[in-house]
């Protein structure tokens, strides 16, 4: 996502819209090379983003915004949620939204440590009224878990929006190193509400109901 060049700032998305109501998602982690001042300037690293804006899958933000999320100058700014990885010390992780973010504001990670090199499991899940997060170290196993009361839809004006990642460096002019950070595996699924599991059902019943007519 980024590499060892200084200011950068980058994002990838779906091409297509994708259903919000309830949904897992599931990616790996890795921060590689990277450091962390004792005094952020700015808040380095990366985001999951949702976010439903006029520049669509090709949303990004403008200058050296944090996370590549914030000072997004009207991209994400109100219509977005984003789900942080927080390269400062300590690393951290919280739910912004509104391509606002808060320095200091996050949830220290421990004992999970993004700056470790490891790669790190993240695993989000909507339940329609919160996020839940679980951070997983694949070497050490240490888990941090944390959940964010939301309304999505609301927040972002719809139940179908762009799902991808936004990712930002420090300047290079500054006195630590930018991060190589890498996302694999990642997956995403939509689970259906239940009414939509009841009209499956009634779906798959009535063709049972016809044979058992025939039979009889």
């Amino acid at each position: 996502m980024t590499d060892n060049s200084g200011a950068e700032v980058r994002s990838i998305f779906y091409n297509t819209p994708q259903s919000i109501s309830n949904f897992s998602a599931s990616f790996t982690y890795q921060e590689v090379n990277g450091s962390s001042p004792s005094s952020p300037l700015l808040t380095q690293g990366a985001t999951f983003v949702l976010q439903n804006t006029s520049p669509g899958p090709q949303a990004v933000a403008s200058g050296s915004g944090a996370l590549g999320f914030g000072g997004l100058a009207g991209f994400f700014d109100t219509r977005s949620a984003g789900i942080s990885l927080e390269l400062d010390s300590p690393t951290a992780t919280t739910l912004y939204t509104q391509g606002e973010v808060t320095l200091g504001g996050a949830n220290p990670a421990n004992p999970v440590n993004l700056l470790s090199g490891d790669p790190i499991h993240v695993s989000l899940s909507y339940n329609g009224s919160a996020i839940h997060e679980t951070l997983t170290d694949s070497v050490t196993s240490a888990t941090a878990s944390f959940s964010y009361l939301v309304n999505l839809p609301q927040l972002l004006g719809g139940t179908n929006e762009y799902v991808g990642f936004a990712a930002q460096t420090p300047s290079a002019s500054l006195s630590f190193l930018p991060d190589q950070q890498y996302f694999s595996d990642f997956q995403f699924n939509a689970v259906p509400e239940p009414s939509t599991f009841s009209l499956l059902g009634i779906t798959l019943l009535l063709p049972l109901a016809r044979l058992r007519r025939r039979r009889a």
